[in-house]
């Protein structure tokens, strides 16, 4: 191990980078040493403070690439460090008591259960020296690891030294789960060989069962094996039973050949060993055998449910999905049935940047959880998340709307309402500017944003391949500035309207009419324009049409908290069945996830979710509080709550855009704050045409 750098970290920084005939890219170098970005970034300025203090060039940084050692200063190091000579079976390595440089504390804590694991014995001297740290720390780390251990296991003390003891397959258990960060710590002084033995004994598995592993799979058993044969060479590891069950699949029958070769006739082991293998992932898989067989009916009940849920209409019986995924909660099965728990890297990945999806997947498979008679862990949604989500992309069958060329979209939590608003500014203020939308977070998710050159959001959106900026539903004069430079950033031409809309129109026309005729009063010409755009349409109807329009118009004096007033206001609609009680539901759901992003300003919240939560037809309602009160953190009082029901994304346009002109007439809204019955409401409601009389 070099022994160069006192920075913590820079001896393995040094040995990466040595051992890397090119550029380490930068996450290369946080996945290996398991630091964080600020600390790469640290250890590398002290590392090239020592190399300049000792004549030797420093680490270079290829912008964009990755960090390189220069070949001088490779040189100079390789000459004066040897390598540490590398052991490639685990017997051998357990017995070598390696020393370790400094280990971050999970890092060591984890290598420390793995060794008293794995040895019969190991002895607080002996766990010194191997971790290079004081007794004290080491004593410090047994009683840490002594409660994260799972709770068949426990260390027992014996005259020769420390060990974890319990359960036999808990143990095994422990190292399959976490045996892959394991193999790169211990990397410095171990790197197991593939077993040419074990590789083709997992040849024949795949010719005998017709399910073939992935690359990934066939490594990482290829090492488990190797430790676990090495393990049970001593029968006292050996897992026992009363009797065995019958077992005729072809996966036991190979297990057993396998421990044959070794000298080991163990039906427990065999059994063990043939359940092992199937926990792992393969790129195919045999449609015949009797497992699959099983799974297969499942595998399309939960297509059919995510189906049901998105709102999508991906291929549930036959085709590449139903055959992957099929593959994979075959697997997943054997892991929930063993007990083997999967420790998903990128679950956090995927629950930030796929909420909507994850969630959806969540309550997909439901019909899974009941066949296991068990509840999938995040880690397990994660991984069928994938299939779903990639499933998404490639599918022609999705409802995702096409992506359009070089435009802007616009997301809502919902896909419609508040988003809409917004729209109907932005393509007043940006008549050059394409805006697409509005997508719902699930589209969002799932959707190519290659011709995509901003995203507009009402609600806070995880990063992708291009810039997002969360906006207000109405955007004040400083929101505007910070859009027309994002949009100038993504190379938009954008003009700077502070005006009506309607200038452009009448501006353009003018100038159309002055082409063909000679105008006579171009100002009266102009006013009259003006005059003319700024009338309601004559084709405009006022509102929505509402029978029960003294049920849906309410003022509610006592105060109340933001969910008690949001399931106050929809109530009406549930009562006359233009909602379902779950509608409600969903838009609680949406506050609490996202926050006050309904609330569109002048006090004026728009409650609302997709047309798909729950919807039966088209409604609307209109309650007004004299008492304001505020969602979960936020700042913004809230008095008057429209409760929206869509069965579409277009029909209720009309009422966004009347509603839109009510918010920004200062009029209309200081009359809204001031009535005080229901009858004065409605008349107000009549006024900004949002109701019919």
């Amino acid at each position: 191990m070099i022994e160069f750098s006192h920075v913590r970290h820079g001896n393995e920084m040094l040995l990466e980078l040595l051992n890397s005939p090119s550029v380490v890219s930068l996450k290369t170098l946080e996945n290996k040493l398991h630091l964080s970005r600020r600390s790469i970034f640290y250890v590398i300025k002290h590392v090239n403070k020592e190399l300049d203090a000792e004549g030797l060039y420093e680490i270079e940084n290829i912008r964009g690439i990755g960090y390189l050692l220069p070949d001088e200063t490779r040189q100079q190091l390789a000459g004066k460090y040897k390598k540490d000579e590398t052991v490639t079976d685990f017997a051998s390595f357990f017995n070598s008591f390696p020393q370790f440089s400094k280990l971050a504390k999970n890092q060591r804590q984890l290598t420390e259960t793995f060794f008293l694991i794995s040895r019969d014995t190991t002895s607080l001297n002996q766990l010194t020296h191997i971790f290079n740290t004081s007794k004290n720390t080491i004593i410090k780390d047994l009683n840490e690891i002594a409660v994260t251990l799972p709770n068949e296991l426990f260390i027992k003390n014996f005259k020769s030294g420390k060990s974890i003891v319990g359960d036999e397959t808990v143990q095994r258990s422990w190292v399959f789960e976490h045996l892959q960060s394991l193999l790169k710590l211990i990397s410095p002084f171990f790197q197991p060989s593939s077993d040419s033995h074990i590789s083709e004994h997992l040849q024949l598995f795949e010719k005998a069962t017709g399910n073939i592993l992935t690359d990934d799979s066939n490594s990482i058993l290829n090492s488990y094996l190797q430790w676990l044969l090495s393990r049970i060479e001593n029968q006292s590891y050996h897992l026992t039973a009363d009797k065995a069950e019958a077992d005729q699949s072809f996966s036991y029958d190979w297990a057993t050949q396998l421990l044959k070769d070794y000298g080991i006739e163990n039906q427990m082991e065999s059994r063990y060993i043939s359940k092992i293998v199937n926990t792992q992932a393969f790129q195919h898989i045999n449609l015949n055998s009797p497992l699959i067989k099983k799974i297969q009916p499942i595998t399309t009940k939960v297509i059919q449910r995510f189906n049901q849920k998105a709102g999508v209409k991906l291929p549930a019986e036959v085709g590449s999905l139903n055959e992957n995924l099929t593959a994979h909660l075959a697997s997943t099965y054997c892991r929930v049935k063993f007990n083997i728990r999967y420790h998903n890297p990128l679950l956090e990945r995927m629950k930030t940047n796929y909420r909507e999806t994850f969630e959806l997947t969540k309550i997909a498979v439901a019909p899974f959880n009941k066949f296991v008679n068990s509840t999938l862990s995040e880690d397990e949604i994660a991984l069928i998340t994938a299939y779903f989500s990639g499933a998404m992309r490639s599918s022609s069958q999705t409802v995702l709307p096409p992506t359009p060329i070089s435009e802007v979209l616009v997301v809502c939590s919902s896909g419609i309402g508040t988003s809409q608003l917004l729209l109907t500014q932005l393509r007043q203020r940006y008549p050059n500017v394409g805006f697409v939308g509005p997508y719902n977070i699930f589209q969002y998710e799932n959707c190519s944003l290659k011709n995509i050159k901003l995203v507009l959001s009402t609600t806070s959106l995880p990063q992708k391949e291009c810039p997002v900026l969360t906006v207000p539903v109405i955007p004040n004069n400083s929101d505007w500035e910070h859009i027309d430079y994002q949009l100038q950033n993504a190379g938009f031409t954008t003009f700077n309207l502070s005006s009506n809309f309607s200038q452009i129109k009448v501006s353009s026309i003018m100038d159309i009419i002055a082409n063909y005729a000679r105008i006579v009063d171009p100002q009266s010409l102009e006013q009259a324009l003006r005059s003319y755009f700024k009338k309601p349409s004559a084709e405009s109807k006022a509102g929505l049409q509402d029978p029960l329009l003294e049920k849906h118009v309410k003022l509610i004096r006592e105060p109340m908290d933001w969910e008690s007033a949001v399931r106050v206001s929809m109530q009406p609609l549930v009562d006359d069945s233009t909602v379902q009680p779950r509608y409600i539901d969903q838009i609680v759901k949406l506050t609490k996830e996202h926050g006050d992003y309904m609330a569109i300003g002048k006090g004026i919240l728009l409650a609302h979710a997709s047309y798909n939560a729950g919807v039966n037809r088209l409604g609307v309602n209109f309650t007004y509080f004299k008492t304001p009160f505020r969602i979960d953190n936020s700042k913004k009082d809230i008095n008057f709550v429209v409760g929206l029901a869509p069965i579409d994304q277009d029909k209720h346009l009309e009422l966004l855009a009347n509603l839109l002109r009510s918010v920004q007439d200062d009029s209309w809204l200081s009359k809204l704050r001031h009535v005080q019955t229901e009858r004065e409401l409605q008349n107000l409601l009549v006024q900004g045409r949002l109701i019919t009389p």
